[in-house]
């Protein structure tokens, strides 16, 4: 019987202490997963910048014609 209350007391104390840790880690939490986001975004906008510019690698298109 001693045991179930203090199991009892446990959970109560977990309870409350969730309750008043929880909205602080809940916005650590959102805030680490914007700026992990951001962080990702950039990179792959970074990354598209960089795929999205091929003419200072391939070159003119020239259009030949045929000779008959």
């Amino acid at each position: 019987m001693l045991s179930f209350i203090i199991t009892v007391f446990i959970l109560i104390g977990l309870f409350y202490l969730f309750r008043f840790i929880g909205p602080y880690l809940f916005r650590y939490l959102i805030k680490k997963l914007i700026s992990d986001f951001s962080a990702k975004e950039n990179f792959e906008k970074q990354e598209k910048e960089k795929k999205n510019n091929p003419s200072d690698t391939i070159g003119e298109y020239i259009d030949y014609e045929e000779i008959d």
